[in-house]
């Protein structure tokens, strides 16, 4: 992969060794994530979509608060599909006009919540 080089015969990530970051973490299996890289990834998407367009990141690809809370700041916005992905999404302090809210089967609680927040509802067929 040419986002993540290899040196001395070991993968890097965010220009630490793999092995580094493992025993700092403790325990393996575990994600790790090169903000650089997601960075450089939303920049190349934006450069191919026409200029102009809102890009938001659905949180369903990983809901995990310090990725959402890092592309949150590189997106225009966040699409959600359940409240505790609202959740997640609000406390980036992202602004509740730039989450959208999709997905089919809501329930009253997660309408409730996105009314209460001010989110944008997208609304599906039961």
């Amino acid at each position: 992969m040419e986002q993540f080089p290899v040196a001395h015969n070991c993968l890097q990530v965010g220009g630490r060794p793999l092995t580094e970051i493992a025993a700092a973490v403790g325990s393996t299996p575990f994600y790790a994530y090169d903000g650089a890289v997601m960075a450089a990834q939303v920049d190349k998407l934006r450069g191919a979509l026409p200029a102009g367009l809102h890009l938001h990141y659905a949180m369903k690809a990983n809901p995990m608060p310090e990725v959402v809370g890092h592309l949150a700041g590189l997106t225009d916005g966040l699409d959600v599909a359940s409240a505790g992905e609202l959740r997640v999404a609000l406390a980036t302090g992202t602004e509740p006009r730039d989450i959208s809210f999709a997905g089919p089967g809501k329930s009253d609680e997660d309408l409730r919540l996105a009314v209460d927040s001010g989110v944008i509802i997208n609304m599906e067929s039961a």
